[in-house]
């Protein structure tokens, strides 16, 4: 067991685990720099118990104490415990989505229900950088069709946060192009609104408008 410690260090969306090498050495833990690591700790009050997974990496100095398990901001926020609780850490497996993404690196096709495996993993931030990248790897060396498209759409859709803009006037859905929006004009300006609807007007099933060239005066 080893006892929680925040360390306040921003890793941006990564999960990072700090332990001390003598712990390891000492505990015979078979941990190496870089595995992927489960900590799981239990909150003071009662309750279910809490975990995150995280990269882990070595320190040889104070950073944290042999028997210590330091968290970055992230990993320690998403935990949810206070700092000094005793937690313990084992060697994660890859979360199983993974799989779905070599299928794909390999030429095979994603359903929804993959992409909503893969999306709920990476918003709880369980994919490690290398896994992030394979995946952007996957979805371009093998090229998405239409229905993997509508798929991937519709998984983000469920997994990501939704805002509502509500249906006030300032609306811009439902309104002719010859119609100015409050909105597109505080986007725009107040005189670049008109001037963007008639274009839009003009552009509307002819193309686009033919630019008149002004004619020079010849000097007297």
């Amino acid at each position: 067991m080893f006892r929680l410690r925040h360390l306040c260090i921003d890793t941006l969306r990564e999960h990072v685990v700090m332990i001390h090498e003598t712990a390891v050495a000492a505990g015979d833990l078979g941990f190496h720099p870089l595995d992927r690591v489960r900590v799981v700790g239990e909150p003071p009050a009662g309750g279910p118990a809490r975990e995150i997974t995280g990269v882990l990496n070595f320190c040889r100095n104070a950073l944290v104490a042999p028997d210590e398990i330091g968290l970055s901001d992230l990993a320690f926020a998403d935990l949810g415990l206070p700092e000094g609780t005793p937690v313990r850490a084992t060697i994660a497996p890859a979360p199983a989505s993974v799989d779905r993404v070599r299928h794909k690196l390999h030429g095979g096709r994603l359903d929804r229900a993959a992409f909503d495996a893969i999306l709920a993993d990476v918003v709880r931030n369980r994919y490690s950088r290398l896994e992030l990248a394979m995946f952007v790897l996957a979805c371009g060396l093998r090229t998405l069709d239409l229905e993997e498209v509508v798929a991937f759409t519709e998984a983000m859709i469920a997994t990501g946060t939704r805002l509502d803009f509500g249906a006030g006037p300032a609306s811009l859905g439902g309104r002719g192009a010859h119609r100015r929006s409050p909105a597109r004009d505080r986007l725009l300006g107040d005189r670049t609104g008109g001037q963007a609807s008639r274009c839009a007007g003009q552009c509307r099933g002819r193309g686009p408008p033919v630019p008149q060239r002004r004619r020079r005066r010849r000097p007297r």
